[in-house]
Parts: structure tokens; sequence; C-alpha cells
């Protein structure tokens, strides 16, 4: 997550601006305050994890199985 944001930064005029604490729900379980890194102007998005969402398609939950 930190070199997608470091590639932003070289293409945008933009600053990094520390991290976020988020939960992702997983397969395997839940995976609690996970960094995610951000920038001050707020265009920055980590590829793996789309925003507003917990339970993530790359990282099925598992239902039962």
């Amino acid at each position: 997550m930190l070199e997608e944001r470091r590639i932003y930064l070289e293409e945008q005029e933009d600053y990094a601006n520390g991290f976020y604490t988020r939960d992702l729900l997983t397969k395997y379980g839940k995976v609690q305050d996970l960094k995610v890194p951000r920038v001050r102007n707020g265009g920055f998005r980590v590829f793996l994890l789309p925003e507003r969402r917990r339970a993530e398609k790359h990282f099925p939950v598992n239902k039962g199985d």
C-alpha cells in the first residue's frame, strides 16, 4: 500500500498524510486495525481496498463453508 501511495504522489501534486485504520472481513476471519495510507487531498485509493466496503471481493468471506 505504501508503494501505491509513493507512485501516486510522484504523479500528483499532493502530500502523504499519515494513515487511517479500518477492519477487513475475509474468509479467514477479520483483520482489525489495518493501517491504510492516505494523502492530504483525499484522491488516493488503495487498489485492494475499495472504499465503503468491509468485505472484499479479493478476499471472499466464508459464509458457513
